[in-house]
């Protein structure tokens, strides 16, 4: 436990307990966009987001869960819906690391980007993705 606490990379055995419908919330009212982008926000985490993981402690969400998500979603809705989702669900998580919830972003690594765009490249065709 010390050491790592020496190296930064101590957390307390109840960080990650936050549901991650609040820290959804915190990370919906701290945005700074214009009408039309928090207008997308709020509806890909009402409809998308907020069914599938507010209801779960952000330490119990693992990159399976999401990896599983994105294929369910990508079955029934068009790319840009899919890649708002996702990009609502990295801002709420991203806020969990800045909040020592958890250690990493789950939906952020980059092989995870990498599948997530070739699936949808081989499902639509080619296309331009720019995920943050």
């Amino acid at each position: 436990m010390e050491t790592d606490k020496a190296r930064g990379e101590y957390h307390a055995p109840d960080a990650g307990r936050t549901l991650l419908s609040d820290l959804g919330i915190r990370w919906l009212e701290s945005r700074v966009v214009d009408p039309s982008s928090i207008l997308r926000y709020e509806t890909a985490y009402r409809l998308h987001v907020c069914p599938d993981f507010g209801h779960r402690q952000v330490r119990a969400i693992k990159p399976s869960h999401i990896q599983a998500w994105i294929g369910q979603l990508s079955e029934h809705f068009e790319p840009s819906t899919v890649v708002a989702s996702l990009l609502v669900l990295q801002g709420i998580l991203d806020l969990a690391v800045a909040d020592d919830e958890i250690r990493k972003i789950q939906p952020n690594h980059r092989s995870s980007r990498r599948r997530f765009t070739r699936h949808l490249r081989f499902r639509y065709g080619p296309m331009r993705l720019f995920l943050a």
